[in-house]
């Protein structure tokens, strides 16, 4: 698939790319997944395209792949990434989920009709801490009861010790003239992590970072662009702050910054 793709067929049978050495020396590889699909490595390879199978791809996942190679000398790795295309509706009580809650938003509150707009939802719920997975993982927030759509998010920070939820939930459409209503489903133990910031945040946004980092860690992007920031501070500080939803950086107003990359 391309870097960056989107909507990739869950049939994909291989990843494939491209190796050289200025030099014409001999390499050796290593492919490794995550979420795992596949794995190969090769030695004593020269310049060329090589490829790797991969098999039972999941719909609504974003896979990360990597490549190592290595001429015995120097050694370089490059990580790859894309989505695969969107799952068909289903009832989230068929595939193992025991526990949902209606969410509704007010329209009152609503001044004009929107589309594909992301809303945070910020709770302390008891039910999440004691019947969620602890990484919060099985989170999961559908467009109706019954078989429906799934509606894509991110979590910004989960806290399985209060049941403290801060997550960011695409909408397709919040309507002003009357609620509208979506539910949360929790309580899988058997699922691995439910996010796509990916597809919560699209190709209008040019990059989102919820800033939950400290210290010299990256800020990392939540878009599909993935530039991650590293911040420069020369005060000495952390640029630690409370920020109005969860985590912020504290810039000195002089030539702290955050690049990206």
């Amino acid at each position: 698939p391309s870097i960056g793709g989107w909507d990739v067929s869950t049939s994909l049978s291989e990843l494939r790319f491209r190796i050289d050495d200025e030099d014409g020396d001999k390499m050796s590889y290593t492919v490794t997944t995550e979420p795992y699909i596949g794995s190969d490595n090769d030695y004593n390879v020269k310049n060329g395209v090589y490829s790797i199978p991969v098999s039972n791809l999941e719909p609504d996942t974003s896979y990360t792949w990597t490549v190592e190679v290595s001429d015995e000398k120097d050694t370089t790795t490059k990580s790859f990434g894309f989505v695969t295309e969107i799952g068909p509706p289903f009832d989230p009580f068929d595939q193992g989920w025991q526990y949902r809650k209606k969410i509704i938003i007010n329209h009152n509150y609503i001044q004009g009709d929107l589309e594909n707009f992301p809303v945070v939802i910020s709770t302390i719920d008891a039910d999440l801490r004691d019947k969620a997975q602890s990484n919060g993982e099985d989170i999961l927030f559908m467009n109706n009861m019954g078989v429906s759509d799934r509606l894509y998010h991110e979590i910004e920070k989960f806290d399985s010790t209060t049941g403290e939820l801060i997550a960011w939930v695409k909408l397709r459409d919040i309507s002003s003239i009357k609620d509208t209503v979506f539910y949360l489903y929790y309580g899988n133990s058997i699922v691995h992590t439910q996010e796509l910031p990916e597809r919560v945040w699209d190709s209008n946004f040019q990059g989102v970072w919820h800033l939950g980092e400290y210290g010299t860690v990256k800020r990392q992007d939540s878009t599909n662009y993935h530039r991650d920031g590293t911040p420069y501070r020369f005060d000495g500080d952390e640029g630690i702050s409370q920020g109005r939803i969860d985590g912020a950086d504290n810039f000195d107003g002089n030539n702290d910054h955050i690049r990206t990359d």
